[in-house]
Order: C-alpha cells, then structure tokens, then sequence
C-alpha cells in the first residue's frame, strides 16, 4: 500500500484556486457571478432618491371596517352577539336612507348609561333568539334582561324616572317584547310609557324632540299593528322635501289601486293615493336622493297614523276588493318598520290571518277585472312582511294558482306586475325573488 502525506506548506495561488474549483465543482454550475465592483455602483445608486411623478398615486389608505367597529362597550360580548349589535345599529339603512350611528343620541347614551348599555344587549340576546328560531330565550338574554329591568326599575325610582333616557329604555323594551312576541308585556310597558309621557305634560310637550318622540309613535303603531286596538297618539309630519319629491315624481294615474278603490271615501282615496305616490318615490330614489333618518322616521310614522286611521274608521265602507288592498298595504307598511335586517320579520299573526282570509274570500268569490294581479300582491307581500314559514301549506298552493291565472312564467316579469302596486325594489325584489323559486320548487314536486 502507497501512503501519501499531506503538504502543509504554502501552497501557490494557482494550487488553491485548482483544490477550490474541485471541491465546489457542480454546486456551482450555470451560475454568473456579478463582481463586487458592480454590486457596490447598484448599491450606492440605491441610495439616491426617486420623486414620484405628481400624478402618482404611492399609497391608498387600507380602511378596515367602519366607525363601529373601534366601538368597544362596558361589557364583554361574544363574536355573534357582537356582530348583531352592530347589525342593529344599521337596520334603518337602505338604498334610500342615509345616516350615521355615531352621530345618534343613543349611541352616545350606550358610551355613558349603564342602564341603557344593558337594556341594548337585552334586546341583542333577545333578537340572536328570535334569528335562530328558539323556543326558550337563552341564558345570555335572562341574564342582560334581568339586570336591564333592574336597572329600569332602580331609575324610575328617582328623578330620572321621566327623562328622555328612560322613554329611551322604555320604547326598547317595547321593541323587545315585539321582538319576543309577548304582547302582555308589551301593553304593560307600553301602558307605563304612556304614564311617563303624562307627567312630562303630554305629548305635544316633546314635538321639539324628534328622537323621542318618533321612538314613542313607533312603539304606539306596532302596537296597534299586532293588535286590532287604535293607536294612542297622532303623528302627521311629512317633512317638505319628501312632499316636494312626491309633487315631482311621474305617477301613472290609472294605477291599480287607484282603480280599485275610486270609489271609496275621499279620506281613504287620499291616503291610497299618497301612500302609493310615496312607495313610487322610495322605489325610484336610488342615487339621485336620500333621505336623512329624521326625513325617512317622520314619513313613516305620518303614513302609518293615517292607515290605521283608516282602518278604524271600519271596514263596512269598504268592498271585499278594498278590504283586502287594505291589508296588504298594511302589510306593506309594516316591510317598512323593523325588520331585522330583513333575515326575519316580526310576526303579526292577527294581520296574517285577516289577509288570509280576505284573499280567500277573493279567491272564491271576485270577478274584479284586476283580480289575479292583485292577489299575486297580497300573496307576495304577505309573504314578505307577516307570513311565517309555516304558511306555505296553503300560500305556495295559492301563489301557483294565481300565476297560472295571471299567464305569469318568470320572476322578471312578476316583478314587473308587482311594481305596478306598492313595491320597492331595494327592499322586496331580493325577498320576493326566494319566494317566487319556492313556488316553481313547489310546482315541480307536484308534477313528479
């Protein structure tokens, strides 16, 4: 065996670059080495700085939510229940409304009244129960319901008992009880707002505070919606801009429900027309306009007192035809109230069965000239505002009928007949739309 000894003197320049090019021979096959003297002119060119042109744009601003979602309460509220608070601060908005939460009275009041933060996550829980179709109100919405009544109580105890703050928490528990579907309740706090409203000197005491009383009318008219009972108070304040609106907008003369109630009372043929007239404006707004909340609340609540005016005068002045469009702008009306975002509308189950059984006596017994158009109508608006699910036993059955009646064969054109009557696109096309596919759903399993 040959033995070989390893050389440590120092070896020549060429010697090493040989044992270097071996050792990294393949590692560095196909590469281009830059020499340091370029690297270092790429670096110290680095340096210098380049001006963008004027009409550049270097950087955008990334904007992550809104305002109200920096909000953060006294109180710790899980992701769902906090998502759904700030669902319910926007429930107002639609394409024809503009407003800002953080501007409200009552959002401030949430910053610095304990009562009214707690009576706020109330209603919360109440209304993630009332989504999910819970037959019991779960622990989280006791809880808050507990210490919000609490805290009622505990102010109407002492001087703040009449302020603007406690109609404030009253009118909320209103809503909640309308949301939970408790209408004794309902009576007792609204019996004891009523109380309230007396000491303060009447209601014509806060006509200057719009944000009071508007929440006063509104609990007033729900109430007098899910019952039969006439509303306590008044409210007739179309603001002018909406009236100069409605003086511009090109309203067909000869539409339906000017046909069919031409022979009503000149107080009921007023309100139809105006109503009608209003729904044109709302449905028409889009971009061009929008109303502020004040403008949108006091338009409601006007058209609301003067339909249920309407209807208490007594429904013997009326024909079968006229009764049930009675109904269904009703129903209509209430689409326009509180409706949760539109996931769910509150339940009118007085209404529900008074429309059913007009549009069944229709059904059975009219020959109005205008009568498939119509009922297809009611039925789509029903279903919209106050049938529940479970309705779809008899109302699909119905709706089938009346669109073979009416020759109607896609949605596009049953929108097109619905815009003929009181009907928003940007609030009932979406709505109407899912219920129209349950009835082809519908029509397709009774064929099979």
């Amino acid at each position: 065996m040959e033995f070989r000894f390893v050389n440590h003197s120092p070896g020549g320049s060429n010697n090493r670059k040989i044992i270097r090019s071996h050792v990294m021979k393949g590692k560095n096959s196909g590469k281009t080495h830059v020499s340091r003297g370029q690297t270092r002119r790429k670096q110290g060119a680095r340096d210098e700085p380049v001006l963008p042109s004027r009409d550049m744009i270097t950087t955008l601003r990334r904007m992550v939510g809104n305002d109200l979602s920096t909000y953060s309460p006294g109180a710790e509220l899980p992701p769902h229940t906090r998502l759904l608070f700030h669902q319910r601060k926007q429930t107002m908005q639609h394409s024809q409304t503009y407003w800002d939460p953080m501007t409200s009275v009552w959002f401030g009041y949430l910053l610095t009244d304990k009562a009214f933060l707690h009576v706020s996550l109330s209603m919360t829980a109440a209304w993630l129960d009332f989504f999910e179709y819970k037959e019991h109100e779960s622990p989280a919405a006791i809880a808050h319901m507990t210490q919000a009544f609490a805290l009622v109580n505990q102010r109407l105890s002492n001087p703040e008992g009449t302020s603007d703050q406690t109609i404030a928490l009253i009118c909320m528990l209103v809503c909640q009880e309308s949301i939970r579907g408790d209408l004794e309740r309902y009576k007792t706090h609204l019996l004891g707002l009523a109380r309230i409203v007396e000491l303060r000197g009447g209601i014509h005491v806060l006509e200057e505070k719009d944000d009071v009383i508007h929440k006063i009318c509104r609990a007033d008219i729900q109430y007098a919606l899910h019952t039969e009972t006439p509303p306590r108070y008044n409210y007739d304040s179309v603001p002018q801009r909406v009236r100069r609106q409605v003086s511009q907008t090109e309203t067909h003369s000869q539409r339906p429900l000017s046909t069919i109630f031409c022979t009503a009372e000149p107080s009921t043929r007023h309100m139809v027309r105006e109503l009608d007239d209003i729904s044109v404006l709302f449905a028409s707004g889009g971009r061009k306009w929008k109303l502020t909340a004040h403008e949108y609340s006091a338009t409601i609540l006007s058209l609301g007192y003067r339909l249920l005016q309407v209807r208490d005068q007594g429904l013997q002045n009326l024909d079968a035809m006229q009764d049930a469009c009675l109904l269904g702008l009703m129903c209509f009306y209430s689409s326009l109230l509180l409706q949760l975002g539109r996931q769910r509308h509150l339940v009118y189950a007085t209404l529900s069965c008074q429309l059913k059984a007009s549009v069944d006596g229709l059904i059975s017994g009219c020959r109005h000239p205008r009568l498939p158009s119509t009922i297809m109508w009611l039925l789509m608006i029903g279903a919209i505002s106050v049938l529940e699910k479970e309705e779809d036993v008899w109302l699909l059955p119905a709706l089938a009928r009346v669109s073979g009646m009416a020759g109607l064969k896609g949605w596009e054109e049953t929108c097109k007949g619905l815009k003929e009557y009181p009907w928003i696109g940007s609030i009932h096309d979406g709505q109407g739309e899912r219920v129209w596919e349950r009835v082809q759903r519908y029509q397709l399993d009774t064929m099979e």
